[in-house]
């Protein structure tokens, strides 16, 4: 929780929203002996968070032009259950049953902006596992069945939609247990709506040694968008607001991973690097290109993006743990039939973390500096009113440190 309002650089606003949150769970484990194991369980959440202007008080201003305030309320309440026969002669062959049900209902306003939102689902998976002659060779196959029901109210717009997803799936894998690991998969679905979807995957594994390892991977996914409820920061502005009839998203994707483990300066010290490319079918894009709109629409041209990562964790002396990372993002997406960066996306992003434990173990410092690269601003570079909107934002970095018994320190360079 957090009950404090801090306003440090002076503008009005909180830095941080007010919070409230409460988390409860429960879960039941059931077990017939050699037959039958199963776990059924819930989870409740509430969270309230206030945020805006220093002195918003809800009673007094919500309404009216006085204070501005936004204030975001979750209810989420879901009961899970998880079923799994058992085996002993064949341990290898098994039958399971998962089920979700969950309710989530949202209470928004933004100034003078309200949103509504109630969504109602039930997931249910079956998954059927045996092996093909050894071991080494596993399939699994099930159906699957999607419910969802959202209603939905921006302002005065109410909409509502059905989702009914029925689909099956089968799974091969392939384990030697010395250098090879291969996982293909195949997964059929029909949407009530938008029809038919194929969606194949398939990741491999190799061991060149003990200590090192390449993984590939290909595939493809989709999804239905949820406007309102995704993009919840993007309505805090005064933008007349535009959404198009919207498809279901899709995209392919591809990638490796490259890791490594050795010894430096005589402890463990390891290496990774990942690179993944990904480009959409189909697309949902956030357009606010034009600074008096926020417009909804299909993609209509090309959208990709080229992810490469790299950590480096070493400890030069006992109880030093240094580790550093770089994060390469390009990302582009069409526009009104113009290829652009994504906004708000810096390409670079880089780490520094150092942590020196103490009292063997018990205890730590902990430093992390953070550099962030400049992101492409949406509708930059125009004049308003004597006043140039900046192309891009300037890069930063932060410094949090912590040492024992204190609080996190952040610091903004």
């Amino acid at each position: 929780m957090n009950h404090l309002k801090v306003d440090r650089d002076k503008d009005g606003f909180l830095d941080q929203p007010l919070t409230k949150q409460v988390n409860a769970m429960n879960v039941w484990h059931i077990t017939v002996p050699n037959k039958l194991e199963g776990e059924i369980g819930w989870r409740a959440l509430y969270e309230n968070r206030l945020g805006g202007q220093k002195g918003f008080n809800y009673d007094d201003d919500f309404g009216k032009s006085t204070l501005y305030g936004v204030g975001i309320e979750n209810k989420m309440f879901e009961v899970y259950t998880k079923t799994g026969t058992i085996n002993p002669a064949k341990p290898y062959r098994s039958i399971a049953l998962l089920t979700l049900s969950r309710l989530h209902l949202q209470d928004n306003y933004y100034g003078n902006k309200t949103y509504l939102g109630d969504q109602r689902s039930f997931n249910a998976n079956t998954i059927y596992q045996t092996i093909i002659h050894d071991t080494r060779h596993y399939i699994r196959s099930g159906l699957s069945f999607r419910y969802n029901h959202y209603s939905e109210k921006y302002n005065s717009v109410g909409t509502y939609t059905n989702e009914i997803i029925p689909g099956a799936y089968a799974e091969y894998s392939f384990n030697n247990d010395l250098n090879w690991a291969v996982v293909a998969g195949l997964r059929a679905d029909i949407h009530n709506t938008y029809g038919f979807f194929l969606t194949p995957r398939l990741h491999i594994k190799y061991n060149i040694d003990q200590l090192t390892a390449i993984r590939l991977s290909a595939g493809k996914g989709w999804r239905t968008a949820r406007v309102y409820a995704e993009n919840t920061s993007v309505f805090t502005s005064s933008r007349a607001l535009f959404i198009d009839d919207l498809k279901a998203e899709e995209a392919w994707n591809t990638g490796i991973n490259f890791t490594k483990k050795m010894q430096w300066f005589g402890h463990d010290a390891s290496f990774n690097a990942d690179y993944y490319y990904t480009w959409f079918k189909n697309q949902v894009v956030i357009d606010m290109e034009n600074i008096h709109q926020l417009r909804f629409y299909n993609l209509d041209g090309k959208s990709f993006s080229h992810y490469l990562q790299s950590e480096l964790n070493i400890e030069p002396i006992s109880n030093l743990l240094l580790r550093f990372g770089y994060k390469y993002n390009l990302v582009k997406q069409t526009f009104s039939g113009e290829l652009k960066s994504k906004p708000f996306t810096p390409r670079d992003k880089a780490l520094m973390n150092a942590e020196y434990k103490i009292k063997k173990g018990k205890y730590s410092i902990d430093a992390t500096l953070k550099y962030t690269g400049k992101g492409r601003i949406p509708g930059g570079g125009i004049n308003i009113n004597g006043y140039e909107l900046k192309s891009n934002s300037e890069s930063f970095m932060t410094l949090n440190c912590k040492q024992p018994g204190e609080p996190n320190m952040q610091i903004f360079i």
